[in-house]
């Protein structure tokens, strides 16, 4: 069974955020008066509602409770552990669900659910409690195809999906639903985007362990979708999959593999989409075409694989994974340098050399270029427990 957590370091997989909370929900956005929803607190069930998603239990921050004859779920909580996200409109005073194939939108106000521009009644309102979005138990069959059941001999709703998404992402800047048992992959450029099948990943879908993905917009719709299983005991394996989707279609992709370090890659540099293997650096046009290769290992002097932290003009920044020592590239001249070399002490330097808890290597971090020519990095130290900043210049002789 896989698990989840938070990520990159590592982003959360299913996320449990608490439930709807937003400010434009707060009562002067919605009169307590209006006789078209309800915002007062429902009666609690007499005993307490259990859920059981796909059989497994799952304690909701805003408890499930029944009204009108129905059982009223908690819509951001019980989507999102559904694979679902979830957002409000405080100016349309809507809220929206986004999943696989499906956008459905929901005004404060009516018994009606719009799903993929198709209108679904509801037998009960939305209710409001406390700046939360509650919904009938049947909304979820009805909108995105999930088996529910209401078992009221011992209070238990039952929700079953044959697929939970795997998320990441947002629904304003791009969002992207992995399935993690086959690896299809859809994606998402806006939030008024229904989310749209883009291709497979290359996953291994035995790899169990802690899934985080991620995105981020490229250019004119264009996105960068990153995945990083952290799996194996005591979890010190890392695979790390890109893609680049360019028109909601999936275009290039490519993963690399490191161990008990793990930093995540660029995916850009200036609109170009960067996708590496731990062993090439590819960098793309907007279409998903070639325009220049880089050979890491040769690069870097290291037969090992490496993570891209930094390119800009000229230069590469980048890390062998065994050996850990920072390196920045002149790729104008192919010189490599050992950034430790030129900052650290020599106390330090012979402990980036010789420690190997939790890894090989220095601790300097790339944070950019502050101004042209000169890249800035920090450093936290394990022998003073101080932290330094460093500036280098690619212009000095």
């Amino acid at each position: 069974m896989k698990r989840f957590r938070a990520a990159f370091t590592i982003i959360p997989a299913i996320s449990l955020a608490a439930s709807l909370i937003v400010a434009p929900l707060a009562s002067a956005a919605l009169p307590v008066n209006s006789s078209n929803y309800i915002t007062a607190a429902a009666a609690p069930a007499a005993k307490k509602i259990t859920l059981k998603i796909n059989g497994n239990s799952h304690l909701t921050e805003s408890a499930p409770f029944i009204s009108q004859n129905s059982v009223y779920m908690p819509l951001r909580e019980v989507g999102e552990l559904l694979g679902a996200m979830v957002a409000w409109n405080a100016a349309a005073k809507t809220v929206t669900m986004s999943y696989p194939g499906h956008l459905v939108t929901l005004k404060i106000g009516s018994t009606e659910a719009i799903n993929n521009g198709k209108k679904i009644k509801l037998n009960t309102p939305l209710q409001v409690i406390k700046g939360r979005v509650y919904v009938p138990l049947r909304f979820f069959s009805e909108s995105i195809g999930a088996s529910v059941t209401w078992k009221q001999a011992d209070n238990t709703v039952g929700i079953n999906q044959k697929i939970i998404y795997q998320t990441g992402g947002s629904m304003q800047t791009g969002a992207a639903w992995i399935d993690p048992a086959t690896g299809s992959l859809y994606t998402a450029l806006g939030k008024s985007d229904i989310p749209k099948l883009a291709g497979k990943l290359q996953i291994d879908p035995e790899l169990t362990g802690y899934w985080g993905l991620s995105t981020k917009a490229i250019g004119t719709n264009g996105l960068m979708v990153s995945l990083l299983i952290n799996y194996g005991e005591p979890g010190i394996q890392y695979r790390s999959h890109a893609a680049y989707i360019k028109d909601s279609k999936l275009v290039k992709q490519a993963a690399a593999q490191y161990y008990q370090r793990y930093e995540p890659n660029i995916v850009a540099m200036n609109n170009n989409p960067l996708l590496t293997d731990g062993k090439t650096l590819t960098l793309l046009d907007s279409s998903g075409a070639t325009l220049e290769e880089y050979d890491l290992p040769k690069l870097g002097g290291k037969d090992e694989s490496y993570a891209v932290l930094g390119m800009g003009q000229g230069y590469l920044i980048i890390r062998p994974n065994k050996t850990g020592l920072l390196t920045l590239v002149d790729l104008k001249t192919g010189t490599a340098t050992l950034l430790y070399k030129q900052f650290l002490s020599a106390a330090e330097q012979e402990y980036a050399e010789t420690n190997d808890i939790p890894y090989h290597g220095d601790e300097l971090a790339f944070t950019g270029e502050t101004s042209k020519g000169v890249l800035s990095f920090s450093y936290r130290s394990a022998l003073d427990g101080k932290s330094y900043t460093y500036s280098y210049s690619l212009n000095k002789t």
